[in-house]
């Protein structure tokens, strides 16, 4: 996982991957696509649906577009969390804005020091990444059409603080290694 900008057409791009790591398969049928999610992160619908709202009602103000498709957090530390939001509807107009600036969409409350952008194929899968920082949280964005040319599109937010980050980082890393189209 690499926080330099780059952009990398072939299917050259390699995580490493440690499955004593990985937890349960998250299946998406829309993108035909699968991710393991980490070890002893657990869905959130399961633990309590105030929570669930809340994050709801957050994700609203950043874009009424985006429709949770299942969210897991760390039950270890309760400092890393893994959403996966289908933005389906996010209009092709508003995928070029966040390739050309994602700072103006990202981070108009300008709460992240630094915004870090790829592009790659991982497994035939094309992603656009991006990494967010600031003094106390990391955020990596995955957005993906998935395995085929359908018009739908998800992303993967993993987020978690600077020290979750350095403690779990490989957990992150072999996650998102993981993905495989279904």
């Amino acid at each position: 996982m690499s926080c330099r900008q780059r952009e990398i057409k072939s299917d050259d791009i390699q995580f490493r991957v440690d499955k004593d790591l990985l937890g349960e398969i998250f299946n998406d049928s829309s993108t035909q696509i699968a991710i393991q999610i980490p070890k002893r992160w657990v869905s959130i619908q399961r633990k309590d649906d105030s929570v669930l709202r809340k994050l709801k009602a957050a994700l609203s103000f950043y874009s009424k577009q985006v429709k949770i498709k299942e969210v897991f957090y760390d039950t270890v530390s309760n400092e890393a969390s893994l959403s996966i939001l289908d933005i389906s509807r996010w209009s092709d107009a508003d995928l070029k804005q966040i390739y050309k600036s994602p700072d103006s969409v990202f981070n108009q409350a300008k709460k992240w020091k630094s915004i870090n952008k790829a592009e790659f194929i991982y497994r035939g899968i094309p992603f656009f990444q991006y990494i967010l920082f600031n003094e106390n949280y990391v955020n990596i964005k995955l957005i993906t059409n998935g395995a085929t040319n359908s018009s739908s599109k998800t992303e993967f937010d993993f987020i978690l603080t600077q020290k979750e980050y350095k403690k779990s980082g490989k957990k992150v890393e072999s996650s998102i290694g993981s993905i495989v189209p279904n």
